[in-house]
């Protein structure tokens, strides 16, 4: 009887460890990416795009446990349809320091003050916010946010970093043994 117990009571306690483990260790790796600006799948203000001041919006997330560093891209897959490719607008590396950027933290002649910002499509090294053709319909405009087990300075002195124009789907194959946890929010915009 006294076994009995004793094994009972060592499966449970084995259970909980077991389930607090699993518990802190998706914990560690669930990244939410967010914009007080807008929310997913929905419009992004006039602000943030060419039509209006052309500022990056305000974006939040929250730090992980083992990141070293991070990235965030922004770009337009729907440009696909009239450009050929998807069109990128903003790439910038992040040190692990960092869990927010605030509005206008990057726009023309202003580069961001926390983090090192790569070459885009519009061949710029700051923020260049929706600008689709007229008349191409409403595009999806992909923030993603990938945390790192390298660190930022580190993805300076990568030559695919380096030449800039670099898509999330890109950056997704050269370093996907590097990437520990990802999210992004679509904002959509559109000019008639």
């Amino acid at each position: 009887m006294y076994y009995k117990r004793t094994v009972t009571l060592m499966v449970i306690v084995i259970g909980c460890l077991t389930l607090l483990t699993f518990s802190r260790s998706n914990q560690m790796t669930t990244l939410r990416l967010r914009s007080p600006a807008f929310k997913n799948d929905e419009a992004i203000p006039r602000d943030y795009t060419c039509t209006g001041r052309n500022i990056s919006p305000q974006l939040e997330w929250q730090k992980l446990d083992g990141v070293k560093g991070y990235m965030l891209i922004v770009d337009d897959p729907d440009a696909q349809r009239v450009a050929g490719k998807t069109f990128v607008h903003w790439i910038l590396s992040l040190p692990i320091s960092v869990t927010h950027l605030g509005e206008a933290s990057s726009y023309e002649g202003h580069a961001s003050p926390v983090g090192t910002e790569y070459e885009n499509d519009f061949n710029n090294t700051y923020y260049g916010g929706p600008c689709p053709p007229k008349d191409s319909g409403m595009h999806n405009y992909h923030f993603t946010l990938f945390a790192l087990s390298i660190a930022e300075e580190e993805l300076k002195d990568n030559p695919t970093i380096k030449k800039g124009h670099l898509t999330a789907d890109q950056f997704r194959k050269v370093f996907k043994d590097k990437i520990i946890a990802e999210d992004y929010i679509i904002g959509k915009f559109g000019v008639e």
